[in-house]
């Protein structure tokens, strides 16, 4: 089991979330859907309950909900994770 407690290793965390940023099309309604295709029903690192209940939370705070929802899952993963979640959604948006 890597460091992390979570059984989530930094190069598969990278590795999914580079897949995540870089082929999410349709804006943040698209990532959101796209992130709870792969990390609720593929990878199933997060549950649906709580993802749904960090979606809500997210849309209640001003800003864009896709990241701030990518840093919460992040965080749930391990304490590394919540820099590559950001590098990978923000910066195929603004390129």
């Amino acid at each position: 089991m890597p460091p992390n407690g979570h059984g989530i290793s930094f190069g598969e965390a990278l590795k999914v979330w580079a897949k995540i940023g870089f082929a999410s099309f349709g804006g943040p309604v698209g990532q959101i859907a796209r992130m709870h295709r792969v990390l609720v029903d593929e990878k199933r690192w997060i549950g649906e309950a709580r993802f749904l209940h960090a979606l809500n939370y997210c849309m209640l705070l001003s800003g864009p909900e896709a990241q701030q929802l990518a840093t919460y899952i992040g965080c749930c993963t391990g304490p590394w994770a919540e820099l590559s979640p950001d590098y990978f959604l923000s910066c195929p948006v603004s390129s």
